[in-house]
């Protein structure tokens, strides 16, 4: 499990740096318009490449055909992505918290939005694998520019409606309450989503 995770990780390696491209331009119009929103958009973006160009490279080296051949079961070769994505995203909270009680000038703030930040980011990653997973990059391409650009707007459209009316992103006055609902949720949402991919997997023929 080890070895597949590192291999995922590997993979992403090539495309981070486009993606951190587009963080740091994320981030420069955060810390501009003082409007945090642009961050989401910066993980979600991360998130997005990472996992496109993870089911790319499967695809281009054959790389599932070769994985059939070794004792690795389809939960443990769809796992190795979640789990990786999984690290990315605890990058991606601390980034955004750090961000965050930077340009607000709050730290509880920053832990409150990163989290929110990076609950959403495995919401949007539980939607999206299984649809990969059985489609395919070429297949899903249209899904793929409606899941990085339809999230992003919304996400900053949110955080600016939110600043002009003088509310959080949250809406909910015990932030912490709400963040460990969705918490919950993202988590039951994320075991359903790994053991569909996996099922999916099982029945793919490579």
């Amino acid at each position: 499990m080890k070895g597949l995770v590192l291999k995922e990780l590997y993979a992403a390696k090539t495309t981070l740096k486009s993606a951190l491209t587009s963080a740091v331009l994320f981030t420069v119009m955060a810390i501009g318009m003082k409007s945090p929103g642009y961050l989401g958009a910066a993980l979600m973006i991360l998130i997005s490449t990472c996992l496109i160009n993870s089911i790319a490279y499967d695809e281009s080296s054959k790389w599932d055909m070769m994985l059939i051949t070794m004792p690795v079961t389809a939960k443990q070769a769809v796992g190795a992505k979640y789990v990786s994505f999984l690290l990315i995203d605890v990058i991606g909270f601390v980034y955004s918290a750090v961000i965050y009680a930077v340009i607000e000038k709050d730290l509880p703030g920053g832990f409150i939005f990163g989290g929110s930040m990076a609950v959403a980011a495995i919401l949007y990653m539980s939607l999206l694998v299984p649809v990969y997973v059985k489609y395919g990059v070429q297949k899903a391409r249209m899904i793929f520019f409606a899941a990085i650009f339809l999230p992003i707007f919304l996400i900053v459209l949110l955080a600016s409606v939110a600043k002009d009316i003088g509310i959080s992103m949250i809406f909910i006055s015990n932030e912490n309450a709400v963040l460990i609902a969705l918490s919950a949720v993202a988590a039951l949402c994320f075991i359903v989503s790994l053991n569909v991919s996996s099922k999916i997997y099982s029945k793919k023929d490579f």
